[in-house]
């Protein structure tokens, strides 16, 4: 029982957390809701591109930038809501020992086909420790595997046609 002078500060207390409960629960339908709407029309457009270049028959850049875009723009999206999921307490449960050398190498080979496509070279430099595996670090993988993908494509976008991208791991 509380004294009766602390009950209007222990009601406002309760209302101001009811309020609090409320607007999580909104946020959290916000994001669900958003997550459809928002993957729905990107994989429309993943299937009209892919049909689109089915009927051309010649090479079309345009194309390619387009197709790009809507790749983007879905890694961005989920992106967006794996970091929602994952509140800031959650993050940091999520590190583990990674290997740095296994980590890049895996996204620069999931990378290839948009470096290609662009006559550019891609070099993975590591010094021993990296390429024997002792180079790493304590991380979530996802996140660190979100990171050098966005360096990499990054590096894919502003690296002329024709030219090299270094990775380096020292």
């Amino acid at each position: 029982e509380c004294p009766q002078e602390l009950q209007p500060v222990l009601d406002s207390v309760n209302q101001l957390l009811e309020r609090l409960r409320a607007a999580f629960e909104r946020e959290e339908r916000f994001v669900a809701d958003a997550a459809h709407e928002l993957r729905t029309p990107i994989a429309v457009l993943k299937v009209q591109l892919h049909n689109l270049r089915e009927q051309l028959t010649e090479h079309r850049p345009e194309l390619q930038d387009l197709e790009h875009a809507v790749e983007r723009m879905h890694c961005l999206v989920e992106q967006v809501l794996m970091l929602h999921r994952l509140g800031p307490e959650q993050m940091n449960r999520r590190f583990e020992i990674l290997d740095l050398h296994a980590l890049v190498q895996g996204v620069a080979a999931s990378c290839y086909a948009s470096i290609e496509v662009r006559n550019q070279r891609m070099e993975l430099v590591a010094d021993a420790e990296a390429r024997e595996g002792r180079a790493t670090v304590a991380g979530d993988p996802f996140l660190l595997e979100t990171l050098t993908r966005n360096l990499l494509d990054n590096a894919n976008k502003y690296t002329h046609d024709g030219g090299q991208i270094r990775l380096c791991l020292y």
